[in-house]
């Protein structure tokens, strides 16, 4: 018993492998015939539609695309094959070059008439052998009428600056023009972009008012929409049609500026003595704050003028004060400035008048600061 079984086991074995060895001298067979790779046409075609409507299809053969002899074509409806015909491959008919395998087909919209709402294209490729493709088949809505044109911009009139500070609102212009007629312009798309983002910040339709039916469209926006900032910006516009149809963008650039008002310096809290002795042989720290609306950095100098009791100015006037932290001055760059001052013998006794002054880099000055030190033998 157990050998027939092994007996059956070598059998069953050797039949596997003479199969295995029958279905590696098995070969396929080599295509010969052309093949449709794609077919590239409209969507939707328009029975009134002035222009051709040119349909390409890519074939190729193992062959070569030498050995590729026609296209055919049949056009088709819900009742049946309405038209019949080739595509071309000659570099002309709306075809490009000649013998690329790239094959044309040309086209009227009168063609397609009657013939709605869809309308199937089915294309067979024969080598020079009459070998057929495989049938390919594009589906095309049929509509009736005309495509919708274009709306476009003939010329624009835009500013290239804007200043923030005296204008609130500005100006657009433009010439519009549509095949279709004025009558189917709705207006112009707007778009505003900063040099940041390719995302526009705002947009807008400025509307066609259709007056004399010239195209003619103008308008004024609000600089509100610079959010009070400087700057370079971008404008892209476009017409658009009450189709829904949209011309091509033009592109505008407007530098936007802002003048901040320059105003001058402001002194305070001034540290002084009100009497000093012309005998104390001492050195009196005189110091002021200075505060400025454009920053610190817009200080440009502080001094004093000195005035005798006599009304008469002090000849060495103007004193500079200084904030450098050096010859009395605590602290550098606080926006504290100080000057020493000492008297002698000789200086006169009475009232002396101070007027303390800040200038900025614009050359705005601020208010005086007037202190009055009586000065005692």
């Amino acid at each position: 018993m157990k050998r027939n079984i092994l007996t059956i086991g070598l059998t069953g074995f050797f039949l596997l492998l003479a199969l295995a060895g029958c279905e590696k001298s098995i070969t396929k067979p080599v295509p010969v015939e052309p093949l449709i790779q794609s077919i590239q046409g409209p969507d939707v075609v328009y029975t009134d539609s002035q222009t051709p409507i040119i349909i390409h299809a890519d074939v190729t053969d193992p062959q070569g695309a030498a050995d590729i002899k026609s296209v055919l074509y049949d056009l088709l409806d819900s009742s049946g094959v309405f038209a019949s015909g080739s595509f071309y491959d000659d570099g002309a008919n709306g075809d490009i070059i000649p013998r690329d395998g790239q094959f044309t087909g040309s086209f009227t919209g009168k063609e397609f008439a009657g013939h709605g709402p869809f309308a199937v294209l089915r294309l067979t490729a024969l080598d020079e052998k009459n070998h057929a493709s495989r049938p390919a088949e594009d589906t095309i809505r049929v509509k009736s009428g005309r495509p919708n044109a274009l709306p476009d911009i003939l010329s624009l009139v835009f500013p290239d600056s804007i200043n923030l500070n005296t204008d609130s609102l500005f100006s657009v212009s433009a010439k519009l023009a549509d095949p279709d007629g004025f009558s189917d312009l709705l207006g112009l798309d707007v778009q505003l972009f900063t040099s940041r983002s390719p995302v526009p910040s705002w947009e807008d339709t400025l509307l066609y008012n259709g007056r004399a039916g010239s195209g003619s469209l103008q308008d004024t926006l609000s600089t509100s929409i610079f959010k009070n900032k400087r700057g370079d910006y971008s404008f892209r516009f476009a017409a658009l049609d009450k189709s829904g149809g949209r011309g091509a963008w033009v592109t505008r650039t407007v530098y936007v500026d802002k003048i901040v008002p320059n105003n001058p310096p402001v002194l305070s809290h001034l540290s002084a003595p009100d009497t000093i002795s012309r005998t104390s042989g001492k050195q009196y720290i005189l110091s002021v704050q200075v505060s400025d609306p454009q920053g610190l950095a817009d200080i440009g100098q502080v001094y004093f003028n000195t005035y005798k009791p006599d009304g008469a100015p002090s000849g060495g006037n103007p004193f500079f004060m200084r904030d450098d932290g050096q010859k009395g001055d605590a602290v550098a760059g606080d926006g504290i400035y100080s000057a020493g001052i000492s008297i002698s013998s000789q200086n006169a006794t009475g009232n002396y008048r101070f007027e303390f002054y800040a200038v900025d880099q614009s050359g705005a000055v601020s208010q005086p600061v007037i202190h009055i030190i009586t000065v005692v033998p």
